[in-house]
């Protein structure tokens, strides 16, 4: 449990791309104790997504310095209320010392109607306990399923037109329709994707009416999907595939939640294969998983 010589303060931005090489090196010091690959990803500046999560809540943004090192680094966002943790991560060789629990109640907030919630891998068993004594108890199994785009079994034709035009009335219906369908929407973040350049925002119509959205990211992760009716999920699938495709994504990406089956069996049948297992944990029920495939861990 010692931590001497440990220094908490909160983040500024010049540190989040250290504390991104943190992350990474944390992940790959779990995947490698677990026998899996390491992560491919190197990048050379914290993404803009990490910057603009700081924008929108940079008193939750927490690093843990010894010396000069970053050793340490938690994030949380708070969207309604919702507190959601983005990240927690500590360096491998001072683990399992009590830093993390103390970085999450430094970051933890709570209120009247306030839930907690947060995504982490299922092989992460020392980080889901911790969890678990916060009150946030293991909901729903997601898998992230991946295809290199030219093995996909790709949908002939799109039931839905897709627009990447989007105006500040889709967005508005987006934040509606996530509020139905996730209890929680997080307009902060449809502000950002619709803004930056590196991520599609889509809209999908039927006959001109609104029926679904989604958003195909700069790595080809298609994340977040909704739909008004869980019976256009696949359509809505159908559709994002053949809007990355023809933005010209060489690998596509999913997180499936494993309740829907449906859902699950048609990615894996379109030549999609299973890459990693992750969970999603909360204090409260959460969310319809019929018409909902999530975004990043980050803000689900």
């Amino acid at each position: 449990m010692a931590r001497e010589g440990i220094r908490f303060r909160r983040c500024r931005r010049e540190d989040l791309y250290p504390a991104v090489r943190l992350i990474l090196r944390s992940i790959g010091d779990l995947r490698e104790k677990t026998g899996k690959p390491p992560v491919p990803w190197r990048p050379r500046a914290a993404p803009a997504f990490a910057h603009h999560l700081f924008s929108t809540d940079p008193e939750t943004f927490l690093c843990a310095w010894k010396g000069t090192r970053l050793v340490g680094f938690a994030a949380a966002i708070v969207r309604g209320k919702q507190w959601y943790l983005a990240w927690l991560f500590v360096d491998p060789r001072l683990q399992e010392r009590g830093m993390g629990r103390e970085m999450l109640r430094r970051v933890w907030r709570d209120g009247p109607g306030m839930t907690h919630a947060l995504g982490t891998f299922t092989y992460n068993q020392h980080a889901v306990g911790l969890y678990t004594s916060f009150g946030m108890l293991p909901h729903e199994l997601l898998t992230v399923m991946e295809a290199k785009t030219e093995k996909i079994l790709l949908p002939k034709r799109p039931a839905f037109d897709a627009s990447s035009e989007v105006r500040r009335g889709d967005l508005a219906w987006i934040d509606r329709l996530e509020r139905a369908i996730r209890g929680y929407p997080h307009p902060e973040e449809w502000r950002f994707w619709a803004g930056d350049e590196e991520f599609h925002v889509l809209v999908f119509r039927r006959g001109g009416r609104r029926v679904a959205y989604g958003m195909i990211g700069p790595r080809g992760e298609i994340q977040p999907i909704g739909v008004e009716s869980a019976r256009d999920l696949r359509a809505a699938v159908d559709a994002s595939i053949l809007a990355a495709a023809k933005l010209g994504k060489e690998t596509l990406r999913f997180f499936c939640p494993n309740g829907n089956r449906a859902i699950y069996g048609y990615l894996h049948a379109l030549g999609f294969r299973n890459v990693e297992m992750l969970v999603f944990m909360t204090d409260r029920p959460y969310g319809d998983f019929s018409r909902y495939l999530p975004a990043t861990l980050a803000v689900f």
